[in-house]
């Protein structure tokens, strides 16, 4: 359906100054709020990254937040440029909810999102912090924007899009793979009644697994190295350590939203 004169002057000079309204607002006295000891510690796996040592943040669950830092930190002030990466990728994520909303209820829905999106005012707050959350988050709605896209026009090439960011969504903090419901759901739900819609839910479950999967073990291999003690054991030995290890990181932290989520929790 071709949008109508009103969707695409909405598009055209809406969408663009919703994107510059939001850069002003969260990049506005960026230092003013004091440095947060997560940020510090971020900080410091993007340095260690430099140092040719990023594997550190693996234990925690945040395997991409240095990867996202590390370029910018031949320049100067740490705090600010940590904190402007985010910034940038949230707008990002900005691009992909008002995208996302255009493409479910047309151009009015899209510029709602992104008018809610940059005056919310808890977003605005962890928006503005070199944290994981809203790295995570940006990456949601892209991937949301994406199979979206792919569920609208049947194309698989961004369902498989669609896989890679929310792999990478996960790999911020391994606890957001529990977002990979999303798909499992989509695809059971709908398998018999659509075929072709189940297929894309597959291709981004069977494309974010193996990046997601392969990423952790990738982790743990290099906590191995990293520690300069390397187990003298078989091949196949240590194989299966890692994939071990690799378990126990999975199984732990999509645990923790599960947990925190169910009424036992709400019960001590």
């Amino acid at each position: 359906m071709e949008p109508s004169p009103g969707d695409r002057t909405l598009r055209l000079a809406g969408f663009p100054l919703i994107l510059l309204i939001y850069g002003w607002v969260y990049s506005f006295r960026l230092t003013l709020y004091p440095l947060f000891i997560d940020e510090a510690i971020h900080i410091r796996w993007a340095r260690d990254t430099l140092m040719l040592s990023p594997f550190a943040p693996f234990d925690e669950g945040k395997l991409l937040m240095w990867a996202a830092l590390t370029p910018f930190f031949p320049f100067d002030n740490g705090v600010f440029t940590a904190r402007m990466v985010i910034v940038l990728v949230g707008m990002l994520g900005l691009a992909a909810a008002m995208a996302l909303g255009t493409r479910l209820w047309g151009a009015r829905a899209g510029l709602t999102a992104g008018l809610l999106l940059t005056l919310m005012p808890l977003g605005v707050f962890f928006g503005r912090m070199a944290l994981p959350d809203p790295l995570g988050m940006s990456l949601l709605l892209v991937a949301a924007a994406l199979t979206v896209e792919a569920l609208h026009s049947g194309r698989a090439l961004p369902a498989f899009a669609a896989g890679v960011a929310l792999a990478l969504a996960a790999f911020t903090r391994l606890t957001m793979m529990v977002y990979l419901v999303v798909p499992v759901v989509g695809w059971v739900l709908i398998k018999r009644s659509n075929v072709q819609i189940a297929r894309i839910y597959a291709a981004v479950l069977l494309t974010a697994l193996p990046f997601l999967v392969g990423g952790v073990l990738a982790g743990s291999i290099g906590l191995e190295h990293a520690s300069g003690f390397v187990e003298p054991a078989p091949v196949l030995q240590r194989a299966g350590q890692h994939i071990r290890r690799a378990w126990r990181w999975l199984s732990v932290y999509a645990t923790v939203p599960l947990l925190v989520i169910s009424p036992v929790s709400y019960t001590h």
